[in-house]
C-alpha cells in the first residue's frame, strides 16, 4: 500500500432536532444514530511501467452503492472494475470517492500512485558510414534519449555492449552490413533501430613520372594506372611547358609521347598532365602532375 493517503473528513446526512414544549416535570429523550464513515480502498494490477501503460483499477470498498474516480490525467470513471491507459510518462495521483448504502461518503487520494516511465528513442550515428577495405573500422555513437544500457549487433559478425563502440569489418570483400542497436532505460523500457553501413573497395592509383616512347614495347605509353578505375571514361590531358594542350583522350587511351602541336614530332621534355576519372562507385576524381619523356 503506498504511503501517501489522504482521507476526507466524515460526511453525515444533515440532522434536525425539533424541541417539544412539555410540563416542567416531564423529560425528553432523543436518540441519534450516527453511521460509520464508509471504508474506501482500491487496488490495481500494476502501479508502474513504460508508456503507454494500461492499468486495471478495482474498487474494493465494501457496501458501496456509488463511486467516482479521478485518475490524475484529466480522466474520470465510475465503473467497477475498469481499464485505463496512460499514454504519456509521468506520476499520477488517484482519487476514489465512494457513497455507501446509508448515503455517507468518503474518499481516498493516493499521491503518485501510478508512475509511467518514458520510452527511449533509439538512434545512432557512424563515422564513416562507408569504410573501405584498407580502412574498414567504423566508429558508432549512441544518440538515443533516456538510454542507460546498450546492445550493438554488427550484422552477424559481432556484438558489443558499450555506449560508443567501434567495429572492424572484413577486408576481404566489399558489401553492406546491418547494424542493430537496442537501448534500455534505467526502468527497463526498450527501443531499437537498424541502420546500414558499407565497406567499399579502396581506390588506388599510380602515375609514372617518366616513360620512354621508343617503340621497344616497354613503357611506351603514359596513362594513370589504378585499381578499380573506370578506364572507359578516363580523361587525360597533356600540356607542354607553355601550357598548350598537346594530347587529350576521354577513353583511357595512353599517350604515346606525340606532340600534336608539332605534327607528331617527339621531343624529350617535362610535361604537365591532368586527369579526371571515376571509381567503381561513379565518384569523380581529379589529379595533376608532371611526366618526363625519355628516349
Amino acid at each position: 500500500m503506498p504511503q501517501h493517503q489522504i482521507f476526507s473528513p466524515l460526511i453525515l446526512p444533515p440532522l434536525t432536532v425539533q424541541p417539544l414544549q412539555m410540563q416542567m416535570d416531564a423529560c425528553i429523550m432523543l436518540c441519534i444514530e450516527v453511521n460509520k464513515v464508509p471504508i474506501v480502498d482500491f487496488t490495481s494490477d500494476i502501479i508502474d511501467g513504460c508508456e503507454p501503460l494500461e492499468v486495471l483499477f478495482t474498487n474494493t470498498s465494501p457496501n458501496i452503492v456509488a463511486s467516482s474516480w479521478d485518475l490524475g490525467n484529466g480522466s474520470s470513471n465510475s465503473n467497477i472494475p475498469f481499464l485505463h491507459n496512460y499514454d504519456n510518462f509521468g506520476s499520477y495521483d488517484i482519487t476514489l470517492l465512494v457513497t455507501d448504502t446509508n448515503g455517507c461518503k468518503n474518499s481516498i487520494t493516493m499521491l503518485g500512485y501510478i508512475n509511467v516511465y518514458p520510452n527511449p528513442n533509439a538512434n545512432f550515428s557512424a563515422e564513416p558510414w562507408s569504410g573501405t577495405t584498407i580502412s574498414p573500422t567504423i566508429y558508432f555513437y549512441d544518440q538515443s534519449s533516456y538510454s542507460a544500457s546498450w546492445i550493438w549487433q554488427f550484422d552477424t559478425l559481432g556484438a558489443d555492449t558499450i555506449e560508443n563502440p567501434s567495429f572492424t569489418f572484413p577486408t576481404d570483400d566489399t558489401g553492406t552490413y546491418n547494424v542493430h542497436l537496442w537501448v534500455n532505460t534505467e526502468y527497463g523500457c526498450l527501443d531499437s533501430i537498424t541502420k546500414v553501413v558499407s565497406i567499399k573497395g579502396d581506390f588506388i592509383m599510380f602515375v609514372p613520372n617518366t616513360f620512354t616512347p621508343n617503340g621497344s614495347g616497354l613503357n611506351d605509353g603514359f596513362i594513370p594506372i589504378g585499381y578499380r578505375l573506370d578506364y572507359s571514361r578516363l580523361e587525360l590531358w597533356i600540356f607542354n611547358r607553355w601550357g598548350e594542350e598537346i594530347y587529350y583522350t576521354n577513353r583511357g587511351i595512353p599517350w604515346d609521347g606525340t606532340d600534336h602541336s608539332e605534327y607528331g614530332k617527339e621531343q624529350m621534355d617535362v610535361y604537365v598532365w591532368m586527369t579526371l576519372y571515376r571509381d567503381e562507385y561513379r565518384v569523380l576524381h581529379q589529379a595533376i602532375g608532371h611526366v618526363t619523356v625519355l628516349k
